[in-house]
């Protein structure tokens, strides 16, 4: 008689699903951008009424339970990475709200974490296909491939271009100060949810996939 011993990454799928649906949520957070600002002279106070901090403290948190996993070395560095990223991230989303309008060098800031929050994301992908492999979870593995390329499509390449402009000083404003309340706004933030979407999606599917092992 033989005993088919399941994968021991499968007894944690409950936590590895609540994990990923908090990234999830932080990161919708962090899209989602409606802010009340209050300004005298130069100097003024925003604050964000869906708030940037409580989206990266929900992202770092999750990020953190995951890193725990026992899957290999280059997934714990990879989420090393990435956590560190979302830490500086969270102290930035505090210091944000204290600044109004944003001097240069906050601009400047602003735009190199824009670039390696975008390069967390693709980590953070890649790790999450890592784990797939290592659980077994073949079909899950491809979600996240296409995953990643959707985050490189819609995320990395028209941001990255915004945020380098940013950096070498040929925009003097982000777009997100010009048309705040404007319907491209919209349709901007539309377009930046696809790949959350897929990424709400393909957590779904793994959960599945782990349930018929």
């Amino acid at each position: 008689m033989f005993v088919v011993m399941k994968n021991p990454l499968l007894q944690h799928m409950a936590m590895i699903i609540r994990s990923l649906r908090l990234i999830f949520w932080g990161m919708l957070i962090c899209i989602i951008d409606i802010t009340l600002t209050v300004q005298s002279g130069r100097q003024g106070f925003r604050f964000d009424i869906i708030n940037d901090v409580i989206g990266m403290i929900m992202i770092t948190a999750g990020v953190v339970a995951l890193r725990r996993l026992e899957v290999h070395t280059r997934y714990h560095r990879a989420l090393t990475l990435v956590r560190d990223i979302g830490l500086v991230g969270c102290v930035y989303a505090v210091l944000e709200h204290f600044f109004y309008p944003p001097p240069d060098f906050m601009r400047v800031i602003a735009s190199i974490l824009g670039l390696l929050n975008l390069l967390a994301i693709l980590i953070f992908t890649f790790s999450m296909g890592w784990l797939c492999r290592a659980a077994g979870l073949a079909r899950s593995e491809g979600h996240w491939r296409v995953n990643c390329q959707l985050w490189i499509f819609f995320h990395l390449i028209p941001l990255g271009l915004h945020y380098m402009v940013s950096i070498l000083g040929v925009a003097g404003h982000s777009w997100r100060s010009n048309f705040e309340w404007g319907g491209i706004v919209l349709l901007m933030i539309a377009i930046l949810c696809v790949p959350l979407i897929h990424l709400f999606i393909s957590t779904s599917r793994m959960d599945q996939e782990a349930k018929e092992l």
